[in-house]
């Protein structure tokens, strides 16, 4: 089979250059390759430390190649332009009783897997019950706002955040570096394990996330006139309503002219 001519750029020192490779190379050998035919390359970082990355004009497109496959399985042709970069990176995560963390990840991993590092940094021990959270941008809450009875994200304050999908990278979901994520909870197991001071201190601060929640959007006094029907969304502030599911309209036996507590 012919030779593939590709492109390979150096961003951090402004090097490019044209390497030919077999089709059938695993990738993780077309990585040494590009060590050898480019000094610039080894300044980087460690042979582990980096990686090929394909990069593409819709940011959401861009992929890492997986060192266990070969260069034909990513359907690359001649002339197509590969970047060699540094795959690990510092996140900072936001955890739920409003510490920040700085962990060292490896930019090419799912969201899945980066929750399993995260958590063995930190020292957490149910990995599977986590996942991670980011600030929706304007487009993405008046998309929430039409989807009645979804649950895309969680309330932090007045911020609404969005779950990321654990099968796609940060890159793959328009995560810049730089952003904090936030680390909470998404599956409740009803064991907890009270012999683990970590994970009681997290529990208890996403518990009392959700008292102050409950708390500010509920409490107040409401007067109400010979009216049997209580529409909740003339009640509730806007994030309350878009973090939860509910029916609009609940029936309550009210007297005339009598003052209710929520």
């Amino acid at each position: 089979m012919a030779s593939i001519s590709l492109k390979i750029n150096i961003p951090s020192s402004g090097m490019m250059k044209t390497i030919s490779f077999d089709p059938k190379m695993m990738i993780v050998d077309a990585c040494k390759l590009v060590r050898e035919r480019i000094t610039d390359a080894a300044s980087i970082g460690t042979p582990k430390d980096c990686g090929l990355f394909q990069p593409s004009d819709d940011p959401l497109k861009g992929v890492w190649l997986d060192n266990a496959r070969t260069i034909e399985y990513y359907a690359l042709r001649s002339g197509d332009v590969l970047e060699y970069l540094k795959k690990t990176r510092p996140l900072r995560v936001k955890m739920m009783d409003g510490s920040l963390k700085t962990v060292l990840i490896d930019d090419s991993a799912t969201v899945g897997e980066l929750v399993k590092t995260i958590c063995e940094r930190v020292g957490i021990s149910n990995p599977g019950e986590y996942s991670l959270l980011d600030e929706e941008t304007d487009d993405e809450k008046a998309a929430a706002s039409r989807r009645r009875g979804s649950v895309s994200g969680v309330m932090d304050g007045d911020v609404m955040l969005r779950w990321l999908q654990p099968d796609k990278s940060l890159r793959g979901q328009n995560i810049k570096e730089g952003t904090v994520l936030t680390l909470r909870l998404k599956f409740w197991n009803k064991q907890i394990d009270q012999n683990d001071p970590v994970q009681l201190n997290l529990i208890y601060g996403e518990a009392s996330s959700i008292l102050t929640i409950l708390k500010t959007s509920i409490s107040g006094p409401a007067t109400y006139s010979g009216n049997s029907m209580l529409d909740l969304q003339n009640h509730l502030p806007p994030p309350f309503i878009q973090s939860c599911s509910f029916r609009s309209n609940v029936s309550f036996p009210f007297h005339s002219s009598s003052q209710y507590w929520f």
